[in-house]
């Protein structure tokens, strides 16, 4: 089913399925960190800890923890060169997303 989604403002309006809706929002997340270092397709160290506080926070018991976010940026930093890019975020959020929907079948079986 196809809903009306606005990307920034109402005169942006389009019309999305909700899995294209959340692809969009997943990009723009990552970039609405990115950017801030002044590069909208890899994350730095603070622009990655910024976004797992601020947007994944709730689900991270050490998301505000410095060392374990510094952990976090050293195992998706894959190539080394000392920045995340989408490519790398994608595959932590899709084994967090795993991880998240296994909790999920879980709770419902209780």
């Amino acid at each position: 089913m196809k809903k009306v989604y606005y990307t920034h403002a109402p005169e942006s309006a389009v019309i999305m399925t909700d899995l294209n809706a959340a692809m969009y929002l997943i990009i723009s997340t990552f970039q609405k960190y990115a950017e801030k270092d002044g590069d909208k397709h890899t994350l730095s160290k603070s622009g990655l800890k910024e976004l797992l506080e601020n947007e994944l926070g709730d689900f991270l018991d050490d998301a505000s923890d410095k060392a374990e976010a510094e952990n976090i940026f050293k195992d998706l930093d894959e190539n080394k060169d000392n920045s995340v890019d989408f490519l790398e975020f994608g595959r932590y959020l899709i084994l967090y997303t795993s991880l998240f929907h296994q909790v999920a079948v879980l709770v419902e079986a209780i």
